[in-house]
């Protein structure tokens, strides 16, 4: 009867009870009886089904998808997927008991890969919701600058050193393109999102100056045109992004941190010229070095 059972229907919970019970019984036998063939056969029989039954077990897995049962044929030559009359008598046969560590190897992996899929899956959920805000400018309340909450930041750090975490483990060569993908898409958040909040910060600061100021407007004539053109360009860029929210698809465009990078660039040009004209001032009159940038702006201004 356990010869002819379908693998995909054998029990092994209940055929390791019948296997330990069996083997209570015919050690009960008489002595003689034990010298007989029958015996030795029978016995020999019991123990190989009892030595399969953890090898049965662990095919009997869930997890298993098809590039699995691939694998698994590759080793014991058995084609699971399709050949749904096959009976415990054929596995005993192929003594799959040779190819434990193979078999034990390939079904760990797929448990190891779906825990993956489930990390994959919710990192993409996480990243679908996740959207960029803007707030309005201080001072030019019509203008609207980025805002980055705490939560998107340690959010994008942890989800960096999972991913780097995930492709250091092992059983992830089915994952490993997705797994680079998700990297390189983090990588590029991380970037933008810190080089975009350096230019926001510059921008903001120097926007009261060369907007807000005629004075200094006459005294640095390149440097505000420069920075009314970055200026146009900033407002224009934030218009822009604010169509699609989403952090990933965002930071992710093309070109995106050249421009930005390029933004950096032309800002630090014009605060340094600024620093160089405030330097001047202040070597004509020692006084202004008590003073911080800001107080002395505003007294040149006046």
């Amino acid at each position: 009867k356990w010869k002819d059972t379908l693998w995909s229907e054998i029990d092994v919970a209940v055929l390791s009870n019948e296997c330990e019970n069996y083997l209570k019984t015919i050690r009960k036998v008489e002595k003689r009886a034990k010298e007989w063939g029958v015996y030795y056969g029978l016995d020999a029989f019991i123990k190989s089904v009892s030595s399969s039954l953890p090898i049965l077990d662990q095919l009997h897995n869930e997890k298993l998808r098809d590039r699995h049962w691939i694998a698994l044929e590759k080793v014991t030559g058995v084609d699971f997927r399709n050949q749904a009359d096959i009976k415990l008598k054929d596995l005993l046969d192929k003594n799959l008991m040779k190819f434990s560590e193979d078999i034990t190897e390939i079904v760990d992996g797929a448990n190891n890969e779906v825990r993956m899929e489930t990390q994959l899956d919710d990192l993409k959920k996480t990243w679908k919701d996740m959207e960029f805000t803007y707030k309005e400018m201080p001072e030019f309340p019509e203008l609207e600058i980025l805002h980055a909450p705490e939560e998107l930041v340690q959010t994008l750090e942890e989800n960096q050193v999972a991913v780097v975490n995930y492709l250091s483990s092992k059983n992830i060569s089915f994952f490993r393109v997705v797994l680079t993908e998700w990297q390189t898409k983090l990588m590029n958040v991380d970037r933008v999102l810190n080089v975009w909040l350096e230019v926001q910060s510059h921008w903001t600061h120097l926007r009261p100056i060369f907007i807000g100021s005629e004075d200094i407007r006459q005294q640095l004539p390149k440097q505000s045109e420069s920075f009314e053109k970055i200026d146009e360009e900033m407002n224009k860029f934030i218009q822009e992004q604010k169509q699609n929210p989403n952090v990933i698809e965002t930071c992710n465009q093309p070109n995106i941190l050249k421009f930005l990078e390029t933004q950096l660039r032309e800002l630090i040009v014009v605060e340094k010229s600024l620093n160089e004209y405030l330097e001047t001032k202040r070597m004509a009159f020692p006084r202004f070095y008590f003073l911080s940038n800001d107080d002395l702006l505003e007294i040149i201004g006046k």
